[in-house]
């Protein structure tokens, strides 16, 4: 009987000192933050009015597609527009525009025409 209570109390230490390790090697760190977008929904004629086209050039935050037309290079940032290089000299591309172009994430180019999308909408210049 005495050896059944010693065995008993060495599983429950046991026990006790598992669930010890798990909380604390589990536990939650306080300093981590979850980043969330609200999205504010717009009507389609409020998409329309958004502004577009060429501005100064501005440093990409977020790249995405990359299109490499003539000597130029097309650098979309999703959601924001295309930021235009001058790519004569490739070891040194200097940024020359941004095209604002709310909404868009995809661009393509053929004969001397830029086809970019603008949320629903597809867009040429």
């Amino acid at each position: 009987k005495k050896k059944n209570t010693l065995v008993m109390k060495k599983n429950l230490i046991n026990v006790v000192l598992f669930m010890l390790a798990f909380a604390v090697f589990t536990s939650c760190k306080k300093d981590e933050y979850e980043t969330i977008q609200i999205v504010k929904m717009i009507s389609v004629k409020e998409m329309r009015a958004l502004p577009t086209g060429i501005t100064k050039a501005t440093p990409a935050k977020k790249t995405g597609k990359i299109y490499i037309y003539n000597d130029f290079l097309f650098i979309n940032e999703p959601n924001e527009g295309i930021h235009i290089y001058n790519n004569a000299n490739p070891s040194a591309p200097v940024n020359v525009a941004f095209l604002k172009i709310p909404g868009n994430v995809d661009l393509a180019i053929q004969n001397n025409i830029l086809y970019a999308d603008n949320f629903i909408d597809l867009l040429a210049f």
